[in-house]
């Protein structure tokens, strides 16, 4: 989407200002408009292209200072408007509040900008890699930052408070990594954010390897042309087309630099190549040499330039993992481990690389090949908790339960998921007959530790079959936290109160799950039960007679309606 929107606005822009040279004041407004129109459905693609607009208005409005430009530049905002206002609407409908484009914005420019930025995207601890972590942790963050839930917005500026805390610290640092970003920006090399140009360029049989014209060209040819092939009678016009190409590559070097988002960028730089090579074409033929020099020499010079190498990652060993895990679980077992072969000893993480493909075999019930990997993994990164906990799952489905209790114990301490460490450590005790051990584990985890309310109850579940129904109640009512409208987690809290003799409690839990869930017998069966215990007879046979009609045959209910009409 990003160049067709790019070439659609500075076609639409182009249009406009011709249209304007050649009517004058009499010049229709419907060619702004379609051009900030299509600046506007570019910054719903790449937001940091929202500046694009105003920057175009403003500099054709000063560069003819008239009233004819003012209602010009006006239509152009006024297309970009119609296009961006939708989203800011409906932003403000799904989170209450008004954010014109995304929310993220502080998380990115953290990133450029940080202690430790190197100008390209980097994980930030805590913030899973994904848009789904990126709404929820940068907010989860933020809020523990601030001692209070935190909305979008403030989430956002709290991420941009910590990146100008760290620039005003070292000044001269960040200078240092904006040079590098506007290096990055004009760099031929590949600078890889969720795909790989350069693998699919390379290590895969397409087209693009012959589609040679790439920003080893673009660059230097179209910044050169941009200079010697500007229209020196529309040179106010020519300005503000520039200012979008201009404008972005700004925004760009703001942030963080990657292949994807300096796309738009090569679009106009095309153009700019265009008009270069046509010129030097020009002067060629009418012998003008040293004209031609002079666009010739830089042309050569920057191109030297952009070829240096900046160290950055291209992705393309990332890329090829991805391939071999892609064959793993298609079952493409025999191709997969081959490009392993290959790809292990240049691959940036080879520990990442087998753990990726042992859970990939796990998931295809390959026990043996997934322990031989993730054993593999654990062998070249001993430390790394995720891996850890990867491979004592392993051990742990595989039946060797003693050797899992180490790994296991290690992912508990470091791991992402600590609650997955438990849970499987808890079990690896059990099936061992060590039970004091196995609740141990379970109780190492804190209620307010990150996972979902489905975790929480497995966990609540483990304990309660140990034995242990305070720390059963305990995990139990971190799920009904997590998940207040969960009829099964409020009954599963009220069945380990009652065990616990906190009656009273059991049977507040208990018909909260009833009140949420009516058809749940087991529910009913357990309030009557807690019913009877606390001497409410007439209570305890009402909710047994609710439980018997909805299920006549269920044993446990006409148990206990034998003994409660027996008294």
């Amino acid at each position: 989407m990003d160049p067709f929107l790019t070439a659609l606005a500075l076609w639409a822009a182009t249009r406009a200002f011709d249209a304007a040279a050649s009517r004058g004041e009499t010049a229709g407004l419907r060619w702004f408009v379609v051009a900030g129109a299509a600046l506007g459905m570019l910054s719903l693609n790449r937001p940091n292209a929202v500046a694009c607009g105003p920057a175009m208005a403003l500099v054709w409005w000063v560069g003819q200072r008239s009233r004819v430009a003012a209602r010009q530049a006006a239509a152009l905002l006024l297309g970009a408007v119609l296009l961006v206002a939708p989203a800011a609407v409906r932003n403000r409908i799904v989170s209450g509040e008004w954010v014109v484009l995304t929310s993220h914005g502080g998380l990115n420019f953290y990133i450029g900008n940080a202690s430790g930025a190197d100008g390209t995207w980097k994980a930030v601890p805590g913030i899973t890699p994904s848009i789904a972590g990126q709404v929820a942790d940068v907010r989860r963050l933020a809020s523990d930052a601030l001692g209070r839930p935190a909305t979008a917005r403030e989430a956002s500026d709290h991420f941009y408070g910590l990146a100008w805390r760290d620039v005003a610290a070292a000044p001269g640092t960040w200078l240092g990594v904006l040079a590098r970003k506007v290096a990055l920006t004009l760099s031929a090399h590949d600078a890889a954010l969720n795909h790989s140009f350069a693998y699919f360029a390379w290590d895969e049989a397409t087209i693009l390897r012959v589609l040679i014209v790439g920003p080893w060209l673009l660059v230097p040819v179209g910044l050169v042309g941009f200079f010697v092939a500007a229209p020196p009678e529309r040179r106010r016009a020519y300005a503000a087309w520039l200012a979008l190409p201009v404008v972005y590559a700004l925004t760009l070097v703001a942030f963080f630099v990657s292949s994807r988002y300096r796309l738009p960028l090569l679009v106009a730089l095309s153009i700019g190549a265009g008009g270069g090579l046509a010129w030097v074409a020009d002067r060629i033929r009418a012998t003008a040499w040293r004209a031609s020099a002079r666009a010739i020499v830089p042309c050569l010079a920057l191109g030297a330039l952009v070829q240096r190498p900046l160290g950055t990652d291209d992705g393309r060993m990332n890329e090829r993992m991805e391939r071999i895990v892609s064959w793993v679980r298609e079952g493409r077992i025999g191709e997969a481990e081959a490009l392993l072969a290959q790809t292990e000893a240049l691959h940036p993480d080879p520990a990442l690389l087998h753990y990726r493909v042992g859970i990939g075999l796990r998931e295809r019930g390959d026990l043996a090949g997934a322990l031989a990997h993730l054993g593999r993994a654990s062998q070249v990164a001993p430390g790394d908790a995720d891996v850890a906990l990867a491979l004592g799952e392993a051990l742990l489905a595989s039946g060797r339960a003693g050797e899992a209790i180490r790994p296991l114990t290690l992912a508990l301490h470091g791991s992402t998921a600590p609650h997955e460490a438990a849970y499987h450590l808890a079990h690896a005790h059990a099936a061992l007959g060590e039970a004091d051990a196995a609740r141990a584990a379970l109780a190492r985890i804190p209620p307010e530790a990150a996972m979902d309310a489905a975790q929480a109850g497995e966990l609540g579940q483990a304990a309660f079959r140990l034995g242990d129904a305070a720390l059963a109640a305990r995990h139990f009512a971190a799920a009904t936290r997590l998940s207040p409208s969960s009829a099964e987690a409020w009954e599963r809290l009220g069945v380990s109160l009652g065990a616990q003799g906190l009656r009273v409690e059991g049977i507040e839990a208990l018909r909260r799950a009833v009140s949420l869930d009516g058809t749940r017998v087991a529910s009913r069966v357990h309030l009557s039960l807690l019913y009877a215990r606390t001497g409410q007879r007439d209570a305890a046979i009402a909710e047994v007679e609710l439980a018997l009609r909805l299920a006549p045959d269920d044993p446990d209910a006409r148990r206990l309606m034998d003994e409660l009409t027996a008294r």
